[in-house]
C-alpha cells in the first residue's frame, strides 16, 4: 500500500453520558472556526466524502493506520461543523483502554483529529487565512489533550456491538502482523457492508467521493486556487510533462495543476485542463494556460466535453480568481493574449 499525503486538523472534546455496554460517542470532528494553522474548513467541504460512504469511516488511535480503534456510524453536516456518531470497538484492548481514557476524570484523551486530503481551497493574501472549500476524508482520530488545532470541537454524548467487529477481531487474528494489509481489509469491509446496505435499500447509484482512489471513476473539478501566476508562453505537452516528473507519482500534487479529473486518478489521460507549469521546481500557474482554459469553456476549439455545466461555471469561478490577483498589466496580457487566440479561431 503506498504512502498517502495527509494532512490533520486537531479538535478539543467534551464527554457526556457514557454507556460501557457499546462504547458509543457523539463529537464535532470539525467547526468553521479559524484553527491555530489559519485554517477554516467549511462545514460543506465534507460533502462528496461523507455522501460517498455513507458517513462510514474508521477512527484510528493518534492516526496510527495500524492501531484502527472503531469506526463511525453517521456523519451529520450542520451549519457550524460536522458531528460523528462513531464507536469504539471495545472487544480489542486497545479500545477499552481508550475508551477508559475519555470517561476518566478529567479525561486525558479528549481531542479528535481528522486526516483529510485538500481538494479545492483558497488562500486569502490579506489575512493569511486558507478557507477549504473540498476535501477527501480519509479518517478521524482520537488524540490526547493538549494537541487541539481548534478548541471548538465538543463530544456531547458517550453511550458505548455490532456484527462488524466481531469480524473485524477475525481479521486481526488473521492478518495482525501485517497491520497495512489489515487496515485495509477494515476499510474495504466497511464499504461492502455500506454498498450492502445500500442495494437493500435504495436504487439510486452512490456519488463518487471527488477523490477517492479506489474507484476508477471519477469526474470532479480540482486545481489549485493560490498558486504564483507567471506571464509566460505555454506549451501544453511540455507542462504537462515537467508537471508529471514533478509530482513522481503524488497525484495529489498532480490535481493542483489540472482544473478537471474523469477517471482513475493514476492515469494521466484522466486529467484535463491543465493550466499551470514547473519553473524552478515550483508549480506555477501560467497566464497563457488560463487563457487557453478560459476559451475552451466559451467553447473555443470545440469547447470541453463531458463537464456539466455546474461544474464549468466552478472551474470559470477559478480562472477569474486568478485574473483578480494578475497586476493592472498582467490583466492586460491576459485579455490581449485570449483576444488573439479567439482572433486565431475565428480565421481558422
Amino acid at each position: 500500500m503506498g504512502v498517502i499525503n495527509m494532512e490533520t486538523k486537531d479538535f478539543k472534546v467534551e464527554f457526556k453520558d457514557f454507556d460501557d455496554r457499546t462504547g458509543e460517542f457523539e463529537a464535532y470532528i470539525s467547526t468553521k472556526s479559524i484553527d491555530s494553522h489559519n485554517d477554516r474548513v467549511l462545514p460543506t467541504a465534507f460533502n462528496r466524502s461523507v455522501s460517498h460512504n455513507k458517513g462510514v469511516f474508521p477512527i484510528l488511535w493518534m492516526h496510527d493506520v495500524s492501531k484502527p480503534v472503531g469506526a463511525s456510524t453517521k456523519l451529520s453536516i450542520e451549519k457550524d461543523g460536522v458531528r460523528a456518531f462513531g464507536k469504539v470497538n471495545l472487544d480489542i484492548e486497545l479500545g477499552r483502554e481508550i475508551y477508559s481514557g475519555m470517561k476518566f476524570d478529567p479525561p486525558y484523551i479528549d481531542r479528535t483529529s481528522i486526516g483529510f486530503q485538500s481538494l479545492d481551497d483558497e488562500y486569502d493574501r490579506k489575512t493569511n487565512i486558507r478557507t477549504i472549500k473540498e476535501l477527501k476524508l480519509m479518517e478521524f482520530s482520537l488524540i490526547t489533550r493538549n494537541f487541539a488545532s481548534n478548541s471548538e470541537a465538543t463530544v456531547q454524548s458517550v453511550k458505548s456491538d455490532s456484527p462488524i467487529y466481531k469480524r473485524i477481531e477475525a481479521l486481526e487474528k488473521r492478518f495482525g502482523d501485517n497491520p497495512e494489509l489489515l487496515f485495509m481489509l477494515e476499510q474495504r469491509l466497511h464499504e461492502l457492508e455500506q454498498r450492502m446496505a445500500g442495494s437493500q435499500n435504495s436504487t439510486q447509484p452512490i456519488e463518487c467521493s471527488s477523490d477517492d482512489t479506489t474507484q476508477h471513476e471519477m469526474k470532479s473539478v480540482i486545481g489549485s486556487s493560490d498558486l504564483q501566476v507567471v506571464k509566460a508562453d505555454w506549451d501544453a505537452s511540455e507542462a504537462e510533462r515537467r508537471i508529471w516528473e514533478w509530482a513522481d507519482g503524488d497525484t495529489s500534487k498532480v490535481k493542483r495543476a489540472y482544473f478537471w479529473v474523469d477517471g482513475d486518478p493514476e492515469n494521466k489521460s484522466s486529467y484535463k485542463l491543465p493550466f499551470a507549469d514547473v519553473r524552478d521546481e515550483k508549480l506555477v500557474a501560467i497566464s497563457n494556460a488560463l487563457s487557453a482554459v478560459k476559451g475552451a469553456l466559451n467553447g473555443a476549439r470545440g469547447g470541453v466535453q463531458g463537464i456539466p455545466d455546474s461544474d464549468k461555471k466552478r472551474i470559470m469561478s477559478k480562472v477569474e480568481a486568478y485574473e483578480k490577483r494578475l497586476s493592472d498589466e498582467d490583466k492586460a496580457f491576459f485579455v490581449l493574449d485570449e483576444f488573439k487566440k479567439m482572433l486565431k479561431e475565428v480565421s481558422s
